[in-house]
């Protein structure tokens, strides 16, 4: 059993290579993050690729040269739709996100 479980851990392991690394993206001017996983990849070129998230209603294009991503949502689910909100920020690789994304500072509370 132990053996079988070490096999699937490594073969996923393996295809996050295959398949792409999962990445942290963050939206420019903002704090705000996100995440892009590799099954949320519905186009790949030499020169980017695009992500489909919320059924569709949200759409990442991210490059592949330097990982600048652009990111649209147009949510039509109210009766007055909302407007497009448009994001742009940097992605970078779950492996490396610790070491190039800041972490927050959080001081304890005296109460």
């Amino acid at each position: 059993m132990i053996r079988l479980l070490s096999a699937v851990v490594a073969l996923l392991w393996a295809s996050q290579f295959a398949f792409g690394a999962m990445l942290t993206c963050i939206v420019e001017g903002s704090d705000d993050r996100f995440l892009l996983y590799p099954e949320q990849r519905i186009y790949r070129s030499p020169g980017f690729e695009i992500y489909a998230l919320m059924g569709g209603m949200t759409v990442a294009t991210v490059a592949r040269s330097d990982l600048r991503f652009n990111r649209i949502t147009q949510l039509n689910l109210l009766p007055q739709p909302d407007s497009v909100q448009w994001f742009e920020g940097q992605c970078y690789r779950s492996e490396d996100k610790f070491e190039r994304s800041p972490a927050r500072e959080v001081k304890p509370d005296n109460h």
